[in-house]
């Protein structure tokens, strides 16, 4: 396992997980971006080469989780020299053209007025009986998380 900070903020922005035979092949690489302040903005995995999982989050202005959501549009980051791993989807918010993924999951907070965050609603992707895909809510009331 190889593991990747960036050495000024201390931040984790990668690992590596390889296969140690005769050719040393990649099974897991998860890289992390972040906002400046630190927060969270993506979490993008590659399986065995060809299955990648991306995971996205957004914020609001009291830096609290608002979205969290798959999605197939890829990641960006700033390019050098800035801070390594700034950056985040390419989608900034979900979106049915681009949520889906090998685990795909949709879901919204909202807080109370003491800041407790509650599950505005959740999505999952399903498989119909026709084998289209579809988007079922299986979380749309108010929830305590």
């Amino acid at each position: 396992m190889t593991i990747a900070y960036d050495s000024a903020t201390g931040r984790l922005l990668s690992t590596k997980w390889d296969k140690e035979t005769g050719a040393t092949t990649n099974i897991d690489v998860t890289s992390y971006t972040y906002k400046p302040s630190g927060d969270v903005t993506s979490i993008r995995t590659v399986r065995d080469g060809s299955s990648t999982d991306t995971q996205c989050f957004a914020y609001d202005a009291r830096r609290r989780l608002k979205e969290a959501w798959t999605d197939t549009a890829g990641v960006t980051t700033l390019p050098a020299p800035n801070v390594p791993g700034i950056g985040g989807c390419t989608t900034q918010a979900p979106s049915k053209n681009t949520f889906c993924g090998p685990d795909p999951y949709w879901q919204s907070f909202d807080y109370d007025v003491v800041g407790n965050s509650m599950l505005r609603r959740a999505f999952r992707w399903m498989m119909g009986r026709s084998g289209a895909h579809g988007l079922e809510c299986w979380g749309c009331r108010w929830t305590s998380v």
